[in-house]
């Protein structure tokens, strides 16, 4: 049975039905070769090169002893970063409609009362069936995020062995 993606474009509801196996292969081929894939490759390797930054701070150390060198080499990339992500918003909605017929047949109407931030969130309903096994990370799906327990390094005040300021949140408890 397909699953289905739902998702709010101005004031209507769209649902986009999973396409079958062979369809769904040549979509994420297409997705493979936008820039949008490049982009998300390009945010891996950020967050790989900040999480380096971080964890390359002695123990006791502060923010202050990040390594200069590679705090300039994560900056220069960021306006890049900015520029592919902006490219990419358009790559999104092209991804979209060659998703689903029946969006693009509604293009004129979206492009009129739908907005960006619409329409990714879709686009992210849509990954979720076009690649199921990012259900089992939670890579897509914000929901899935457990809550940390009691004795977590982030919720006892540290992270990595550093200390970390600011207001300590409650645990989650159920009722």
């Amino acid at each position: 049975m397909p699953k289905h993606a739902t998702g709010q474009l101005g004031d209507r509801t769209f649902t986009i039905i999973e396409k079958p196996t062979g369809q769904q292969m040549i979509w994420r081929k297409r997705l493979r070769e936008s820039s949008v894939m490049g982009v998300f490759e390009s945010l891996d390797g950020l967050v790989a090169d900040l999480v380096a930054m971080v964890a390359s701070i002695p123990e006791g150390g502060t923010l202050a002893d990040i390594d200069l060198a590679k705090a300039l080499g994560v900056a220069r990339v960021l306006p890049t970063m900015v520029k592919a992500l902006s490219n990419s918003v358009d790559d999104v909605i092209a991804l979209l409609y060659a998703y689903d017929s029946k969006l693009a047949a509604q293009r004129k109407w979206i492009e009129a009362n739908a907005y960006d931030e619409e329409l990714i969130l879709l686009f992210l309903e849509v990954l979720k069936i076009a690649f199921p096994i990012t259900a089992l990370w939670g890579l897509v799906r914000g929901s899935r995020v457990l809550p940390t327990s009691g004795n977590s390094p982030a919720e006892n005040g540290e992270l990595n062995g550093l200390p970390i300021s600011g207001p300590k949140k409650k645990a989650l408890t159920s009722s």
